[in-house]
């Protein structure tokens, strides 16, 4: 959400955008990474790598982290698990973003 009012508030593509903060300390590339190695079976974390790499053009890393994705929620037992439909909305966005942005 951050991300995306910056972008309209001041006019930058979100790949302008990330430029401009792997300038300062702060680099979300390097935020969310930290937080996959932290806790690698923690949904959240590859969702959101996802969705930079597919802002940044990198389909093929977005497409892994969607794997990686669909792996965890094949592991999750109880299909009522909140968990569980969580990972099918955030995979459901991830495809259709991947789509989108077909070249």
């Amino acid at each position: 959400i951050i991300m995306r009012v910056l972008c309209v508030e001041f006019g930058f593509t979100k790949l302008q955008l990330y430029q401009r903060l792997s300038k300062l300390s702060f680099h979300p590339a390097r935020s969310i990474k930290r937080a996959v190695a932290i806790a690698p079976d923690d949904p959240y974390p590859h969702y959101r790598l996802g969705m930079m790499y597919i802002d940044l053009g990198d389909k093929p890393a977005a497409v892994e982290e969607c794997r990686i994705l669909e792996e965890l929620r094949s592991r999750v037992r109880d299909k009522d698990d909140l968990m569980y439909i969580y990972m099918g909305y955030w995979l459901e966005e991830l495809h259709s973003e991947l789509l989108r942005n077909q070249h």
